[in-house]
């Protein structure tokens, strides 16, 4: 349960999903309320949730307002249009008004009624839309471009596993323009980003693929691309299609004080074009000319007040990667590294030796253990190696090479739970030195606002949700009920955003009111779209339909629905302790890079593997 408390112990963010979560409910049922007492049909309940009630009251009209204890959603108890008192349980005792008893209803009751609700829903949201409209809605330049600004040579699609990135293999370039997937127009990279995960292409031997549509040096052209999956969720084990493409940045956010950038006359909201002449699309792509270049000087391209500019900058060599250690277990059916960075008993201020004492923390496991009982976690400390306590990778390489230790133990501690794995002659130590980075002080692709107005963001939100849902349906492609989300991932996402930017509460709540609306007339038993179907049949075939048939069919379906929904709150319950992994994981390997960078005088050298985007954004 401990994964669960940090949901509970914010009093903001609960306030806000009782509000938001439960407002919208609420909203919902308070259109079928409305709406039925405008038609004068019978009211027997409003009830927000389902089961037994918790409490509530009654007013004069006898209706009776209840909390349910199952807070999966909510309805009105309207027996002349569908008797939810029997879907709950309730007898009906001996001399009560019968629902044969009632005055029928029309078809444009039935109708009215039900829709309501949707309707209500739709509403709400535009009314959050429209302060939306006026506040600002947070977003970046990232965010708002079609551009793409990098293109990945390599993805891990899981822990273990890299392959070539899918743009890069079919020819993607930064600079390329998307203007529409699978023949859809692009609007914004989110879109993009979007259509890729939802799409359903697939190749004539049945692989993922996708085709882009893209603008480049004035052509317009089609490229065909196979995206990969890539598990974003380790515990839920949910896949999502990638290419490996990252958004174009150009605007310059944050400048670093007395960093070269600063130095050399560069300012905030300056354009960043080029570097030595060559076209750059994003901080990846200036990282590389960078490591090209060395100590020497470059040439920025830039653009300022519309006004193209060029300034020559000395970047400074900095340590930004600490020395990881790595040890190769050279088992001959299943070999296995770990992979070590050490964590300093206070931030260093000069670059570290390999003697200078560190704990040494395990941060990457490539392989998959066999041995009984030896089951290594991302944060175990290395203890020991053989009788020889380590304190540095100095300590872990000579008591590695002991030649002395018949049998050498490798000991990772975990708080009070130890893990030994017996190391086999042939294990192999790896020392990768610190990695030093020429850098030039300055951040690009900075936060920033968008107005759009309520309209616009409900017909976006309308065209996301039939999207996925349209997904969802696709046999072709990789979505599936249990990536959908319940009310715990629904709760989630309301309570983190409420303490990341309130604004996302807001724009997520206009999601989530589409959502209702759209789901909630879908032509399915119990849900409103189900009650309209009934009504129609009935006025079609001039006769009624049978009130047991009815109840019956309804009761199939709240069983199907309840089930699922209890289905789907299991993988948001895995997603939740997945993401709290990945959160630690994290954590872990921030700790991987010196931060801030070390100020060096040492010639560069090329480093193992690039520093992974872990904010979205990085320092030059």
């Amino acid at each position: 349960m401990q994964s669960f408390a940090p949901l509970f112990s914010n009093t903001w963010g609960i306030l806000v999903l009782i509000l938001f979560f439960g407002g919208s409910i609420f909203i919902h049922e308070l259109g079928h309320y409305l709406a039925a007492k405008w038609r004068k049909l019978k009211i027997d309940r409003f009830s927000i949730g389902f089961g037994p009630r918790l409490f509530g009251w009654k007013n004069k009209d006898g209706v009776d307002f209840r909390i349910s204890l199952l807070p999966l959603g909510g309805y009105v108890a309207l027996p002349q249009l569908a008797d939810m008192g029997r879907l709950e349980g309730d007898q009906k005792e001996e001399g009560d008004e019968s629902e044969n008893a009632l005055p029928k209803i029309s078809y444009a009751d039935k109708v009215i009624v039900s829709a309501a609700g949707a309707v209500f829903n739709i509403i709400f949201a535009l009314v959050v839309g429209s302060l939306i409209w006026v506040i600002g809605q947070p977003s970046s330049e990232g965010q708002q471009t079609t551009v793409i600004g990098y293109v990945s040579p390599t993805l891990q699609i899981d822990r273990n596993t890299k392959v070539e990135g899918p743009g890069h293999k079919a020819g993607l370039r930064p600079g390329d323009q998307v203007q529409a997937i699978d023949g859809r127009k692009i609007r914004d990279f989110y879109d993009l980003q979007h259509s890729i995960v939802t799409g359903a292409g697939r190749t004539q031997d049945e692989k993922p693929q996708t085709i882009f549509t893209i603008l480049r040096g004035g052509q317009r052209k089609n490229v065909a691309i196979e995206p990969v999956l890539i598990t974003i969720n380790p515990a839920s084990g949910d896949k999502v299609r990638q290419i490996g493409i990252l958004p174009a940045t150009h605007i310059v956010s944050q400048l670093v004080e007395n960093s070269p950038a600063y130095k050399a006359g560069l300012k905030l909201n300056d354009r960043i074009l080029s570097v030595n002449g060559q076209p750059v699309f994003s901080i990846p792509a200036i990282r590389e000319h960078l490591k090209k270049s060395g100590d020497q000087p470059v040439t920025l391209g830039i653009e300022r007040d519309g006004k193209g500019l060029e300034l020559q900058i000395q970047p400074q060599l900095k340590a930004e990667r600490k020395t990881t250690l790595t040890l190769r277990i050279n088992n001959e059916d299943n070999p296995l590294s770990l992979h070590f960075l050490p964590k300093y008993a206070a931030p260093p201020t000069e670059v570290p030796s390999p003697e200078t004492r560190a704990k040494l923390i395990l941060f990457e496991i490539e392989g998959h253990p066999d041995q009984s009982g030896f089951k290594p976690r991302i944060g175990d400390i290395l203890t020991k190696i053989g009788n020889h306590s380590i304190n540095s990778i100095q300590d872990a390489e000579i008591a590695l090479k002991k030649s002395n230790d018949t049998s050498k133990v490798l000991s990772l501690q975990s708080g009070d739970i130890q893990r030994n794995l017996n190391l086999p002659e042939t294990t192999q130590i790896i020392i990768d030195p610190v990695v030093i980075q020429p850098l030039l002080g300055f951040v690009m692709g900075g936060e920033t606002r968008i107005h759009l107005n309520p309209l616009t963001q409900i017909r976006r939100h309308f065209n996301t949700t039939l999207q996925v849902l349209g997904s969802l349906l696709n046999r072709n492609s990789d979505i599936g009920v249990q990536q959908l989300s319940g009310p715990i991932g629904i709760g989630r996402v309301f309570h983190r955003y409420a303490n990341i930017d309130f604004r996302l509460v807001l724009v997520f709540a206009v999601l989530l009111n589409i959502n209702l609306a759209i789901l909630n007339m879908l032509p399915i038993p119990v849900l409103d779209g189900g009650h309209i179907l009934f009504a129609t049949v009935a006025k079609l075939r001039k006769k009624g339909l049978p009130i047991g048939f009815i109840v019956r069919i309804q009761t199939v379906f709240v069983l199907l629905l309840f089930s699922m929904i209890i289905y789907v709150g299991v993988y948001d319950s895995l997603r939740w302790k997945g993401d709290n992994q990945e959160e630690h994981r994290y954590e872990i390997l921030r700790s991987l890079y010196f931060d801030p960078a070390i100020l060096t005088t040492s010639a560069p050298e090329p480093p193992n593997k690039s520093k992974p985007n872990l904010d979205g954004k990085a320092v030059e």
